[in-house]
C-alpha cells in the first residue's frame, strides 16, 4: 500500500519512472492502441494530404497501379476542400478580446483597459501569431478529433508563448470527464538539443546523447515516410501537476530520455494563485465517455473514397480507350494509312456485309458506365450535407435565389451550423489569453509601455506593470455578426444603413463592403459612450464633471441618471446631489445653446447659407427625463436611505453661461 502520493515523491527519478509507466498506459499512440486511434490519425492525415505525400512521380499527379500500370488512381480532395472551408468560416472573424474585472471598483475597471490593450497587443503580435495558432488548432481538431494549446512564458522576450500540440504528442488520463478534472498532464515536443544543453549545462551529456527525432523509436510521432527530421532535434517531455490537497503547490518536471533535468513547483498560477495545467483542449465533439475528440474528417472520408473510385474508373477508361477505335471492314477499299493517328481494327464482316464501299465505324469502347456521373453527384451532395457547407458559400445558389438578403441568410445559416466548431477553438483561445495575461502579471518584472486600444477608447499610451493586470475574472472573445463575414451579408447591411440614412459618405460604404466593420459608422457614438462612461466613473468617486454646450444633452442626462439605480449611490446623499446637479446643468445648457451650433456638432454637416437658425430641435422637459425608471425632476436631490421628509431642491450648479465654454462644478 502506497503511503505517499507518487507525484509528491521528493526523488525526481522516482517521479519520472512513474510517469514512464503512464506513457504506455495512457498514450493514445502506444503499441496497445496502435490499431485504433493512432491508426485513425495516420489514415486521416494521409487522406488529408494525399495529393502531396502519395505522389508516385514527378511528372504526373495521377497514381498508376495494376500489373502494367494500366489502372489509374485519381484523388479528388473534396473532403479536404470542405475542411478548409470550415476553417475559413470559423476563423474569418477578427480576434478581439475583452477583459472582465473581479469587482466593480474603479481601480479594477481601469485596469481592464490595460488588460484589453495587452490582449490586443498579443493578438496582433506576429511572433505570437494567434491567428495562425487558431487555424492550426482547428485544422488538427477537425482531422484528428482534438488538439491542444499550451501556454508558456518566454522570459527572454518578456511575452507569452502560444504553442500548438498535436494529439499524439501528449499523455493524459483520457478517462477523465474534462480537462478541469485532470490532475496532471504530460506534453512532448522537439527542441534543438544544443540550445537545450546550453540551458541545462549540468545535463549536457545526457541531452547531446539523446535520441533524435530521426532515429528515436518515438511512440508520439506519426511519420509519413517522406519527412526528414533534423538530427539536432531531441524529444523533451514536460510534466504539469496542478494544485491539489495532496500536492498544494503542484509540480513541474522536465525530462529527456527518462532523465529529469528540471524539477520544481508548478510556476504557472491561475487568477486565484493556485498552480494550474497551462493547457486547453480543442474538441468540437467528444467520444463519450472519454476525453477524446471525434474527427469530423472521418465522416467525410467514406464519401471521399467513393468519389475517388468513381473518378479513377473514368480516368482509367479514358486513358486506356480514349483514342477512338475504328472498325474497318476488309475489302472496304479504305487503307488504314488514310486514318493516321487513330486506332484501326480490321475485321472480316459476316455474310451479307462488307461489300466494297462499306464505310468504317467507330467502336465505342470508352463509353462510361450508366449512372456513373449520377453517383458522383450523389456523393458530393451528401458530402455537402454532412459538412453543412451551403452552396451559397461555394458560389452555387439554389434556383431562384438572387437577392443579397437571401444569399446572406444562407451564408449565415452555414456559420450557425458550424458554431460548435468555432466555439471549441474560441473557448481555448479565451482560456489561453487569460493565462497569457495572468502569466504577464506574474512574470513581468519591469514596467512596459503599451498603446491603449479598445472598441470605445481613443489611441493613448500608458505604462503598466504586472500588478496592474491583477484582479481579472476572465477574458472573453467578442463575437462578430455572421452577416459581416460575407460579401452578400455586408451588402445587405450596407443597403439597410443607406435606407436609414446612416451611411454618410462613400468611404464608409467602401469600408463596410471591404472589411465588414461598422465602426466607421458608429465612431461618433462610441466616442460619446466612452465619454459618458468615464464621467459616470468619475462621479462614482465623487469627482464633479463639467458639461459643455455641444454635448448630446438628452443622452448624457439619461445615462447619468442611470447611476441612481445603484443602491450604493442612493445611500450616499452627496453623490445623489452631485448627479442631479450635473443633469440639471445639461438641461439648462440645452435651453440656452445656439441651435445652429448644436445641429452642426451633432450632425457634422454645414447649415445652408440661408438658414441661420434651424428649427426642430426638441426642448427637454424635466418631467420627460427619467432616471432609474421613474420620472424625477432634474435638480431635486432625492435623499434616500430611509430618511423621511420632503426632498430639498438643489441649487443650480452655476447660472452663468458662455457659449461653447465649460462651467465649473458647483
Amino acid at each position: 500500500m502506497m503511503n505517499t502520493y507518487w507525484a509528491a515523491e521528493k526523488d525526481t527519478d522516482s517521479v519520472v519512472s512513474k510517469i514512464s509507466t503512464f506513457l504506455s498506459v495512457f498514450s493514445l499512440n502506444s503499441d496497445a492502441e496502435r490499431s485504433s486511434l493512432s491508426m485513425i490519425w495516420s489514415r486521416n492525415l494521409r487522406m488529408y494530404y494525399n495529393s502531396v505525400i502519395n505522389s508516385d512521380s514527378s511528372d504526373s499527379s495521377l497514381g498508376f497501379t495494376g500489373e502494367d500500370g494500366e489502372l489509374i488512381q485519381m484523388h479528388v480532395p473534396c473532403a479536404r476542400s470542405d475542411i478548409r472551408k470550415i476553417i475559413g468560416i470559423a476563423t474569418r472573424q477578427r480576434l478581439h478580446f475583452k477583459a472582465q474585472a473581479e469587482s466593480g471598483e474603479w481601480e479594477t475597471k481601469a485596469n481592464t483597459l490595460i488588460a484589453d490593450s495587452v490582449a490586443h497587443e498579443y493578438a496582433t503580435d506576429t511572433d505570437i501569431n494567434i491567428s495562425g495558432v487558431r487555424s492550426k488548432l482547428l485544422e488538427l481538431a477537425l482531422i484528428c478529433g482534438h488538439s491542444f494549446l499550451l501556454n508558456q512564458w518566454d522570459s527572454e522576450r518578456g511575452k507569452p508563448i502560444f504553442r500548438v500540440i498535436p494529439p499524439w504528442m501528449v499523455t493524459y488520463n483520457y478517462n477523465a470527464e474534462s480537462m478541469a478534472s485532470l490532475d496532471w498532464f504530460v506534453v512532448h515536443y522537439f527542441v534543438n538539443r544544443h540550445s537545450l544543453a546550453a540551458e541545462y549545462p549540468k545535463y549536457r551529456d545526457e541531452i547531446l546523447a539523446g535520441n533524435s527525432a530521426r532515429t528515436a523509436i518515438n511512440p508520439w510521432s506519426i511519420n509519413f515516410g517522406v519527412m526528414d527530421y533534423s538530427e539536432d532535434d531531441v524529444l523533451v517531455s514536460e510534466f504539469y501537476h496542478k494544485s491539489t490537497p495532496a500536492l498544494p503547490k503542484g509540480r513541474f518536471v522536465k525530462f529527456i530520455n527518462m532523465t529529469g533535468i528540471e524539477d520544481m513547483d508548478n510556476p504557472y498560477l491561475n487568477k486565484d494563485g493556485e498552480s494550474e495545467i497551462p493547457i486547453s483542449m480543442v474538441a468540437p465533439e467528444l467520444i463519450q465517455p472519454y476525453l477524446i475528440g471525434y474527427p469530423v474528417l472521418s465522416d467525410l472520408l467514406p464519401l471521399q473514397e467513393m468519389t475517388d473510385h468513381q473518378f479513377s474508373v473514368m480516368a482509367t477508361i479514358y486513358s486506356a480507350l480514349g483514342v477512338p477505335t475504328i472498325l474497318n471492314p476488309r475489302n472496304s477499299g479504305i487503307n488504314a494509312s488514310n486514318m493516321s493517328g487513330l486506332r484501326v481494327v480490321s475485321y472480316s464482316p459476316q455474310m451479307g456485309d462488307g461489300m466494297r464501299g462499306t464505310k468504317p465505324e467507330v467502336l465505342e469502347l470508352c463509353k462510361l458506365p450508366p449512372n456513373l456521373l449520377d453517383t458522383i453527384n450523389l456523393m458530393q451532395q451528401y458530402q455537402q450535407r454532412i459538412s453543412n457547407i451551403s452552396g451559397a458559400l461555394q458560389g452555387i445558389l439554389p434556383p431562384g435565389v438572387t437577392a443579397a438578403s437571401a444569399i446572406a441568410t444562407l451564408s449565415a445559416n452555414s456559420v450557425e451550423f458550424i458554431e460548435p466548431i468555432s466555439l471549441a477553438v474560441h473557448s481555448a483561445l479565451e482560456e489561453g489569453m487569460m493565462r497569457a495575461i495572468t502569466q504577464t502579471s506574474q512574470f513581468l518584472s519591469e514596467e512596459k509601455t503599451i498603446e491603449l486600444v479598445g472598441p470605445k477608447s481613443s489611441a493613448a499610451v500608458a505604462k503598466f506593470s504586472g500588478e496592474d493586470l491583477k484582479g481579472l475574472k476572465r477574458v472573453t472573445l467578442l463575437t462578430q455578426n455572421p452577416l459581416t463575414m460575407f460579401a452578400g451579408g455586408r451588402l445587405h447591411i450596407a443597403e439597410q444603413y443607406m435606407k436609414m440614412g446612416l451611411l454618410q459618405s462613400p468611404e464608409q460604404f467602401d469600408t463596410v463592403m471591404a472589411y465588414g466593420s461598422l465602426e466607421p459608422i458608429h465612431r461618433g457614438t462610441l466616442s460619446k459612450e466612452n465619454l459618458v462612461e468615464w464621467e459616470n466613473q468619475q462621479m462614482r468617486q465623487g469627482q464633479p464633471i463639467p458639461a459643455l454646450a455641444t454635448d448630446d444633452h438628452a443622452y448624457h442626462i439619461r445615462e447619468h441618471l442611470m447611476l441612481l439605480n445603484d443602491p450604493d449611490i442612493r445611500r450616499r446623499p452627496e453623490l445623489v446631489q452631485m448627479i442631479n446637479d450635473h443633469a440639471q446643468w445639461h438641461l439648462e445648457l440645452s435651453r440656452e445653446v445656439d441651435v445652429g451650433l448644436y445641429a452642426m456638432a451633432q450632425t457634422g454637416k454645414n447649415l445652408p447659407p440661408d438658414q441661420n437658425t434651424p428649427t426642430g430641435m426638441p426642448e427637454l422637459q424635466p418631467e420627460t427625463i427619467q432616471g432609474g425608471g421613474t420620472a424625477q425632476g432634474v435638480g431635486e436631490a432625492m435623499i434616500p436611505g430611509g430618511v423621511e421628509g420632503e426632498a430639498s431642491p438643489a441649487e443650480p450648479a452655476n447660472p452663468a453661461f458662455d457659449l461653447g465654454a465649460s462651467r465649473g462644478p458647483a
